[in-house]
């Protein structure tokens, strides 16, 4: 058997090629023996597929956990600012847009889920709204 994590989030200085900080990535809410969701939000760092996305305001954004969760971290101390819960796996790359007409920022997911990692199945795209600038 393998110990956990057994899925990380890691933040790369690209200068220095130094890891800025690391942990385990996910939660065992979603997952569970037979493919019976535990509801156990133990953070345990769990399989996963997708990408972050990083604002210029240095926000890191990720789905892509068995856990239905999308969560936003501090880039410079990965600390958990914000989650929420999606209807499946939140496994695609989140992107980013500015809408026109408001003028604020959005980030979007696709929770579709992923067979592979088993996290469900949806046809969802999940937008969030930056908080409006001052």
């Amino acid at each position: 058997c393998t110990e956990p994590p057994f899925g990380k989030i890691a933040v790369v200085d690209l200068k220095t090629r130094k890891i800025v900080w690391e942990k385990p990535l996910g939660t065992s809410r979603d997952s569970g023996p037979f493919n019976i969701p535990s509801q156990i939000p133990m953070p345990m760092g769990v399989p996963n597929t997708g990408g972050a996305l990083t604002t210029q305001s240095g926000l890191v954004f990720i789905g892509a956990t068995q856990e239905h969760a999308f969560r936003a971290f501090d880039i410079n101390s990965g600390k958990k600012l914000w989650s929420a819960r999606l209807p499946a796996g939140g496994n695609a790359t989140p992107m980013s847009y500015i809408s026109p007409k408001s003028g604020r920022q959005f980030v979007v997911v696709g929770a579709g889920g992923n067979a592979a990692v088993v996290t469900g199945a949806s046809d969802h795209i999940m937008a969030y709204a930056l908080p409006a600038a001052k």
